[in-house]
């Protein structure tokens, strides 16, 4: 099987479920990275490619620790996608740049 991971931070959403979905309909090995564990589990119950990594806290180690763990066992990660405000913060933390709008 095709291990091309792709982080999703503040994935435990409905949003979220719907982009973890397409992923892994596209071969892709979404992994919610999100501190509400309820609703990535109930994701992660519905299509056996995506995984769940929890952050209780949202801290610059917290979220290293768990992007590292989540690949250790796979490839290295082929993306990242901000889902809501949540996604922005863990983005933010990382050092990632964030667009805050598009302009035309």
């Amino acid at each position: 099987m095709d291990c091309r991971p792709v982080a999703l931070l503040g994935g435990a959403s409905t949003l979220g479920a719907t982009i973890a979905y397409q992923l892994a309909a596209q071969g892709y090995t979404p992994i919610i990275i999100d501190h509400n564990q309820a609703s990535a589990l109930d994701i992660v119950a519905h299509e056996p490619r995506v995984r769940f990594k929890s952050v209780p806290a949202l801290t610059v180690d917290a979220l290293t620790a768990a992007l590292s763990q989540s690949v250790s066992q796979l490839a290295p990660l082929t993306g990242v996608v901000q889902v809501a405000k949540d996604g922005e913060r863990y983005m933010r933390l990382l050092g990632y740049p964030v667009l805050d709008h598009l302009s035309s």
